[in-house]
């Protein structure tokens, strides 16, 4: 249970070894060391989440599947991982809506305008001498669908799973 200890260390207190880590490899202006951050940042929460997920799952559907001479691996892709359909779309949903709200690692990582994120594009409608309120709140509110329209299309798999990782037995 150790590797819950990452989710208790506030991502502004590593921004300086970060920044230092990945201007020692050279890495600025680069997605996939933006993706790497999310990942790393991602496996505690979903780590923990789905196993607490996976220990509601009965031993008894694994035994059966053994009895019916399935291996280790086809029990954990035709037995295992169908139930685990909710916890694991609940796991990418949140980890989506964290990183499509981050603002901090893409102003950190990314200089490029051609590389920023949605998030970042919000910051350009601050100005020297203020906001522009009315473009700010439409961008705003399109930059809202996305993750709206996800929730819309997901939400009885995101309420089946928050449901079902919370009940035990």
């Amino acid at each position: 249970m150790f590797f819950l200890m990452g989710m208790m260390i506030p991502m502004h207190t590593i921004i300086v070894p970060v920044a230092w880590i990945i201007g020692s490899f050279d890495m600025k202006n680069n997605i996939p060391a933006l993706i790497a951050l999310y990942v790393a940042f991602a496996m505690p929460f979903t780590t923990a989440v789905l196993t607490n997920f996976m220990t509601t799952i009965p031993a008894e559907m694994e035994e059966a599947a053994i009895l019916d001479g399935a291996s280790y691996f086809q029990i954990y892709r035709k037995v295992i991982l169908p139930m685990t359909g909710p916890g694991l779309s609940t796991v990418a949903i949140f980890n989506f809506l964290s990183i499509w709200n981050d603002v901090l690692f893409p102003l950190l990582l990314l200089n490029d305008n051609k590389l920023k994120t949605v998030a970042l594009g919000l910051l350009n409608f601050n100005g020297e001498r203020g906001s522009e309120y009315g473009p700010l709140m439409a961008a705003i509110s399109i930059t809202m669908l996305v993750p709206f329209g996800i929730y819309l299309i997901f939400q009885e798999k995101i309420e089946n799973g928050i449901a079902s990782g919370a009940v035990k037995g």
